[in-house]
């Protein structure tokens, strides 16, 4: 997992994600111009302690509660208000809709102030039946076992807009009996890049 984790960080480090030069290194608030948004990946890969559970063409939409962000540990700053896979290759899942909205947590960023690199924010209760080698189980992810959203920046004309990287942050135990137990712990990873508001828009951040 965490060579995986390396290499996904790696290749985006590679194409140049980047934030430079924004406020004071005493800021403690992220401003985005828009509090809706939404992100689709071409392929959000699952994998089992077992094997390959298909990758699978999702979107993604949420809100944040405000259009500043303290950058407090854990705090919850939004929530994802609609998820959808399309047909996967090589295995299948489905999103448990019933189970939305789902939390979106703040859990800290990398780089040093006031050069942040990406801000990392958790989804806690993100629900999906995953079929892997014949058997059916329930991927959720909870405040141990997190599915991490890393929104890396990329430059651009005097603006910072997000990337976004999927990627599990602690891998989450399947559940729904015993051969589910045998599969192990689920893994997941995407990347789609930039994200956009709801009208299809650019959504940029800034230091505050």
């Amino acid at each position: 997992m965490y060579r995986r984790t390396a290499l996904i960080v790696a290749s985006i480090a590679a194409i140049g994600i980047l934030l430079v030069g924004v406020g004071a290194a005493s800021a403690n608030r992220l401003s985005v111009d828009d509090r809706t948004w939404r992100g689709t990946f071409a392929g959000v890969n699952l994998r089992t302690d077992v094997g390959a559970a298909g990758t699978c063409p999702m979107t993604l939409a949420g809100t944040f509660h405000s259009n500043t962000i303290s950058k407090t540990m854990n705090s919850l700053i939004g929530y994802i208000t609609s998820a959808s896979l399309g047909t996967c290759s090589g295995g299948r899942a489905t999103i448990l809709r019933e189970t939305l909205p789902w939390h979106i947590v703040y859990s800290g960023f990398t780089g040093t102030l006031p050069n942040i690199r990406s801000v990392n924010m958790d989804i806690i209760g993100l629900s999906m039946a995953v079929e892997t080698e014949g058997v059916a189980c329930l991927l959720r992810t909870t405040t141990t076992n997190r599915w991490r959203l890393r929104r890396d920046y990329e430059f651009f004309v005097n603006q910072w807009y997000w990337i976004l990287l999927l990627w599990v942050y602690v891998p989450v135990p399947l559940t729904g009996g015993f051969l589910c137990t045998l599969a192990g712990d689920a893994e997941m990873e995407g990347i789609e890049r930039p994200i956009r508001d709801n009208g299809g828009a650019l959504i940029a951040v800034r230091l505050i």
